[in-house]
This record gives C-alpha cells, sequence and structure tokens, in this order.
C-alpha cells in the first residue's frame, strides 16, 4: 500500500486539541488532494467523555470543520502509543513513522518529500 495515513489523534475534553483544530483544518485544505496522504482526525473517546461526544460532533459541524472525523477507543491510544494530546501519527504499512505535533508532522512529512516546502 503506497498510502501514507495521517491520524490527528484528540479527544472531546482536550482544549488543547480544539485549539489546533484550525491548523489541521488548514493542513487538510492545502494537502487533501494529495493522493499519497489520507488524512483524518480521530477521536479517542476516553470514558469521561462519552457523553460529550455527541456535543462534539455537533460543535464540529458549527464551527465548519471539513477534515474526516472517526470515533475510536482507548485501544488505539495504546496501538499508536499516545502519551499526549494532540497527538499526530504518520503510519504506513503498518508502521508509525511519526508521532508528535502537527508542527513537526509538517517538517517530517517535506524532508521525506510527501508534501512540497511551502
Amino acid at each position: 500500500d503506497s498510502t501514507y495515513y495521517i491520524f490527528d489523534c484528540w479527544f472531546t475534553g482536550c482544549a488543547p486539541c480544539w485549539r489546533a483544530f484550525p491548523d489541521f483544518q488548514k493542513f487538510y485544505n492545502q494537502h487533501k488532494g494529495n493522493g499519497k496522504l489520507d488524512i483524518r482526525s480521530i477521536n479517542i473517546s476516553l470514558s469521561t467523555d462519552s457523553l460529550k461526544d455527541n456535543m462534539a460532533i455537533q460543535k464540529i459541524e458549527r464551527l465548519n470543520y471539513t477534515f474526516p472525523v472517526f470515533w475510536g477507543d482507548d485501544s488505539l491510544e495504546k496501538k499508536f502509543s499516545i502519551r499526549s494530546y494532540p497527538t499526530v501519527v504518520v503510519y504506513h504499512n503498518h508502521s508509525i513513522l511519526f508521532r508528535g505535533s502537527l508542527e513537526l508532522c509538517l517538517d517530517y512529512l517535506k524532508s521525506n518529500k510527501l508534501i512540497s516546502h511551502e
């Protein structure tokens, strides 16, 4: 598989995650047509978020975010070894190639020629 998956991992009650969404939306808008990348936002639903998840969907729609949002559980947190939020993961051929901030992810993608230097 030649696809590189870009996962923006967040949880509903994470204020820094919500503050990072405008930058993730900008990244999504700029690179959604890149055939090498599959860009997704993944809500890692924590037990404390169960009642808030519906509100999160409504808020995402109200703020006009258009990046794809998927819903996962804490098993993804373990699989991707996420220690803090938000965390962006680059996943390719069943391997984690990068884990960290969106800013550092952009550097990683540029240095590996997956996106152009803009």
